[in-house]
């Protein structure tokens, strides 16, 4: 009968050491490693990161009725990438809602690169699918890879509706590009009144004086 392997722990109030012991004959067949335990995992299929920012620009467009519906239904149905596909058929079944209905909501999103139109090379047949996605510079969803962090970033700065830009008082305007208003001020810091801790009649007062 084959000898089993054993495990040593030895602790201490920082760490931790652990010790394998494995037969010979059964070395060349085991790989001993640690796996970090991931509590997360499964809890965030279906969450994506949201820029608050980006949502403070929403705030400022007013949107409503259909169109924030729609925003609203795309983002609870937003696949990997961000992508949207959906054809307005279901939007007008989900939204119990007109078609015309549908093409204006869609229209104000596009124009205010809320929703960013995309071709995804889809087959002929799946013409009726709007090949959209949610703005990258609002929402991400996807694995948090290298590779897709640095994909995204790109795309963020290509499909910005608005631009950024600092005042007279040295804080930083959100300026929205369709109207040139500003919507919002990023404060990049607070000028404090530094009070000295003596006074010229506290000094004036000086128990020295009386030497």
């Amino acid at each position: 009968m084959k000898s089993k392997s054993t495990i040593k722990l030895t602790q201490t109030e920082v760490s931790k050491t652990l010790e394998f012991s494995i037969p010979n004959e059964e070395a060349e067949n085991v790989t001993a490693g640690l796996l970090k335990n991931n509590h997360l995992k499964g809890m965030y299929t279906d969450y994506c990161i949201v820029n608050q920012e980006f949502l403070r620009y929403i705030l400022s467009l007013k949107l409503s009725g259909i169109p924030a519906n729609i925003l609203f239904f795309f983002l609870s149905q937003m696949d990997k990438e961000n992508k949207i596909l959906i054809n307005n058929q279901i939007l007008i079944k989900a939204l119990k809602t007109s078609e015309p209905s549908i093409i204006a909501g869609l229209k104000k999103l596009v124009k205010e690169k809320v929703v960013i139109k995309v071709k995804y090379g889809m087959s002929k047949y799946e013409y009726e699918i709007n090949y959209d996605c949610i703005n990258p510079q609002f929402a991400f969803k996807n694995k948090s890879s290298r590779e897709n962090v640095v994909k995204h970033k790109a795309l963020m700065e290509q499909e910005s509706p608005y631009i950024k830009q600092y005042n007279t008082d040295g804080n930083l305007d959100l300026i929205n590009k369709n109207t040139g208003e500003i919507f919002d001020t990023i404060k990049q810091f607070e000028r404090k009144e530094i009070k000295p801790k003596f006074t010229i009649e506290d000094l004036s007062e000086s128990p020295f004086d009386e030497i």
